[in-house]
């Protein structure tokens, strides 16, 4: 309950859509590479499931369905987010006090 609070209750400032997914996506990259990674190095899956998935092209399918879920949830929540707090990014103006960005206060 908190979690979604925090996600919705508050306006945060987020990357811009087109960033935050390719960060989210090289995320997703990396762990998969680590994966495979992993078995290279060990002769071991980390998830039992990927014995089941014999076939090699199988095994890509199931990564690619895993990257469109997270992708769908990304848009999902970028959706629900500019649904919630609307889509303008908020004014920034440089403090050179601090060197750094922050938010405009009317």
């Amino acid at each position: 309950s908190s979690g979604i609070n925090a996600e919705y209750g508050y306006d945060h400032q987020y990357l811009s859509f087109n960033k935050g997914l390719a960060v989210c996506m090289m995320y997703a990259v990396g762990y998969v590479t680590w994966l495979y990674y992993i078995r290279y190095a060990t002769g071991i899956w980390v998830y039992p499931l990927f014995y089941k998935l014999t076939k090699p092209w199988k095994k890509e399918i199931f990564i690619c369905g895993i990257m469109s879920f997270l992708l769908a949830f990304y848009c999902i929540q970028n959706g629900l987010h500019h649904a919630i707090h609307g889509s303008k990014q908020p004014d920034l103006v440089q403090d050179k006090a601090k060197n750094v960005k922050v938010r405009k206060t009317e």
